[in-house]
């Protein structure tokens, strides 16, 4: 696997900066599944909700209620979420999921936060993860470059 957040020193990613890093995230999880990926992206009103555990099903189910209740937008079309959208949102989740799980790497998996300053990335399994994380990043100037575990504060 392999995290990555990339922030802003001032001010919020903006709504151009979220297309841009979705777009190109999109495009490296493609390169390194070796198939077309499909988004699925909530739009939520406070930070998603998990747990680092294993919990029984029913602790799941009520995790997943919590989420549902907070999540104001789901779509699949990145340019659904418009500026408007965009302002509103507390936070943004997306996952890139490999259209042909066939031809994807065991277990490939891709998602993205937005939440204030920072977009944080995450990648796997680790070999995919870490050339998707050089391909991104290479394209990165004048922000900061995290290793994706810092506390997610606006």
């Amino acid at each position: 696997m392999a995290r990555w957040s990339i922030s802003n020193l001032f001010r919020s990613v903006t709504h151009k900066q979220f297309i841009d890093y979705t777009t190109q995230f999109q495009q490296a999880a493609q390169n390194a599944f070796g198939t077309p990926c499909s988004l699925k992206i909530k739009v939520m009103d406070r930070p998603f909700e998990s747990s680092k555990f294993l919990h029984d099903d029913a602790t799941h189910r009520f995790i997943d209620k919590i989420n549902q209740k907070h999540t104001t937008f789901e779509t699949n079309i990145l340019t659904a979420i418009t500026s408007n959208i965009w302002k509103q949102a507390a936070y943004i989740r997306v996952e890139v999921r490999p259209d042909n799980e066939e031809k994807a790497p065991f277990a490939a998996y891709a998602t993205a936060e937005y939440y204030g300053k920072r977009a944080t990335f995450y990648i796997q399994p680790d070999e995919s993860g870490e050339n998707a994380k050089k391909s991104m990043l290479s394209q990165t100037s004048g922000k900061i470059i995290g290793d994706g575990f810092e506390f997610l504060h606006p």
